[in-house]
């Protein structure tokens, strides 16, 4: 039973809240061991996902549960598949953490929210947005305040899937980096 969650626990459930997904090379570039890795699924903090053959490990909503507690954090990133959110994983474990601010596509869309309302506000009129949808991540370099919003894209994006995440990105005055999966 994990009795206290030690700093190690906490980079390991925050990758996990940012990317949806663990695969073996997260897994690797982390330093997991295999004992840490059953003690978090006996304690029903992580579950098992497959896909084509590949393996990953995943949130469980009492993981989550903690995370929220004890960290504040509200708005993890859905998980969706191994292949889209191994490459979340592979840009968040390969990044700066100290320099960048990750935010998840939940988090993105309570930003797109104040951001419209406050311009609801001030123009005195009512802005609707229907045809949006929020990247994947937003990465932000705490020197600069520069920020960039990151899409991982597969062969099934439309070119109307791709205009709601750049619409989504103008509203928000932030580049795009869309990567293929």
């Amino acid at each position: 039973m994990i009795k206290t969650i030690r700093y190690k626990d906490e980079e390991f459930f925050k990758m996990l809240y940012c990317c949806g997904v663990i695969t073996e090379y997260g897994l690797q570039l982390m330093k997991v061991s295999s004992y840490k890795l059953n003690l978090y699924k006996v304690n029903n903090m992580i579950d098992v996902v497959y896909e084509n053959g590949i393996k990953g490990y995943k949130l469980t909503s009492k993981s989550k549960k903690i995370m929220s507690k004890k960290y504040g954090l509200k708005k993890s990133y859905t998980y969706r598949s191994i292949r889209h959110c191994s490459k979340l994983q592979e840009i968040y474990l390969n990044l700066d953490l100290e320099r960048y601010k990750w935010i998840t596509e939940n988090e993105a869309l309570l930003l797109i929210n104040d951001k419209i309302n406050l311009s609801c506000k001030y123009n005195k009129r009512a802005l609707i947005y229907v045809d949006i949808s929020p990247v994947d991540a937003i990465v932000v370099d705490r020197e600069t305040n520069v920020a960039y919003g990151i899409e991982i894209i597969s062969p099934s994006y439309r070119e109307r899937d791709l205009n709601k995440k750049e619409k989504f990105l103008k509203i928000l005055d932030i580049e795009a980096i869309f990567i293929e999966c």
